[in-house]
């Protein structure tokens, strides 16, 4: 099961520019409904479930033996991961993987996170009552202090 939906991307960005991205003829978006057309093709459709897949499996390549990847309360967790990811994907086919990709930073940030939750210095929250993810801090000068799937570093 993906982390992430065609439907969950375009809360991230536009269909207009999911539709650039992932589709190989450069159709025509100018209305809406060239743009469903588009997103609808089985072509396009392929690229972005690829895009999906590929961000998928670098999560679990990170988190697999760390947390139990069933537990849809953990995996929840990861869908703004996975769409980060996939969105840098398809970034990555029309521009490269530096820092012209716009979601270069993000995704940076994104697998930091990932790292974090693999070395076990992150334990994600599994109940409404607590903070979607809470962090521990030892004696290092600087506690990670992390908000949903941000790592920032005080």
């Amino acid at each position: 099961m993906a982390y992430t939906t065609l439907a969950q991307l375009k809360k991230r960005v536009s269909a207009v520019v999911l539709a650039m991205l992932a589709d190989e003829q450069n159709r025509d978006t100018s209305t809406t409904a060239l743009v469903d057309t588009i997103l609808a093709d089985s072509d396009v459709v392929a690229v972005i479930d690829e895009a999906i897949a590929d961000a998928d499996l670098l999560i679990n390549q990170y988190v697999q033996g760390v947390v139990d990847i069933t537990d849809t309360a953990i995996t929840d967790q990861f869908e703004p991961v996975s769409a980060c990811l996939a969105i840098f994907n398809l970034y990555s086919r029309r521009h490269n993987d530096g820092e012209d990709n716009p979601k270069f930073w993000e995704r940076k940030e994104k697998v930091k996170w990932l790292e974090m939750v693999g070395r076990r210095q992150l334990k994600l929250a599994t109940g409404p009552e607590v903070p979607t993810i809470t962090a521990y801090s030892s004696t290092a000068s600087r506690t990670p202090v992390v908000n949903d799937t941000s790592v920032e570093m005080y």
